[in-house]
């Protein structure tokens, strides 16, 4: 699905990947002279070209914390090493709890797409025997690139315009909504439609699930820097306030009032 998107909407979806390509830098800037100052510098740099990304943030948060002067590249080597491990196993582990929940043959509609949604879905689909169903996307067109995707992975699927989501999630059987960052009151934040999707699965009584990566948790009050990307023509992000629905982790499943202290108790590097 990468491949068939600009950086603008390929950063939009992967917010991971902003995450890697900043840690990779510092990593390489532990070899320079005197690079605790470049190391700091560069964290505040990608923070700020990234406003609201939570993933980075916690990334090099993780990355730069209880650093020794000595064999500093070493320290910065085992962990991005973890780091990696880590963004992959909870794509498994999300993989692994979806599969446990969702019987065979399920219809899945799809929304909020991220890369931690798409990958699990990969697997799930295929595993399953799922059909998977989403929009369009206007303007993004995430729909034609996913429907590329699954094309090329022989996974069934049913593609519907915007317009149609009311007759899509009639067709399913559960709804899977990728969360971009979860706030510390446990709201989430998602892509622009989420709400109108949520509302028509709740009167349909269609199983919802809220698909996120703890490493997204924001626990410094950064997330709200997503709505800045927002305009009067391009709503990119809106927030769920006190969802009724459940996310599911790499850690387990929560609801909105325990995720962020259950996930804090999990992963050690939230602070």
């Amino acid at each position: 699905m990468e491949h068939s998107l600009n950086r603008e909407h390929l950063l939009y979806y992967n917010q991971e990947l902003a995450a890697k390509s900043a840690v990779q830098t510092v990593f390489e800037l532990s070899t320079t002279n005197d690079p605790f100052e470049k190391l700091i510098l560069s964290r505040d740099f990608f923070i700020n070209k990234h406003k609201g990304n939570i993933i980075l943030q916690n990334s090099l948060n993780y990355i730069l914390s209880g650093l020794k002067k000595e064999n500093l590249e070493n320290q910065l080597k085992i962990k991005k090493f973890d780091l990696f491990n880590e963004f992959s196993k909870a794509k498994l582990d999300i993989t692994n709890i979806l599969i446990k929940k969702i019987p065979r043959k399920s219809m899945i509609f799809l929304h909020s797409i991220n890369n931690i949604l798409f990958e699990s879905v990969l697997i799930l689909a295929k595993s399953k025997e799922a059909t998977l169903i989403f929009l369009d996307s206007h303007p993004q067109k995430f729909g034609n690139a996913m429907h590329k995707s699954f094309k090329n992975h022989n996974i069934k699927h049913l593609q519907f315009s915007d317009l149609q989501m009311n007759n899509a999630i009639s067709k399913s059987d559960f709804c899977l909504i990728g969360v971009d960052a979860i706030k510390k009151n446990g709201n989430a934040i998602v892509k622009t439609g989420t709400k109108t999707a949520l509302k028509v699965a709740n009167e349909l009584h269609t199983k919802t699930y809220l698909i996120a990566n703890t490493w997204g948790i924001d626990t410094q009050n950064n997330a709200n820097q997503l709505f800045n990307q927002n305009t009067q023509t391009d709503m990119k992000y809106e927030e769920i306030i006190k969802p009724i629905e459940t996310y599911i982790t790499e850690q387990g499943i929560f609801d909105f009032k325990h995720i962020v202290r259950e996930s804090k108790f999990f992963n050690k590097t939230l602070i």
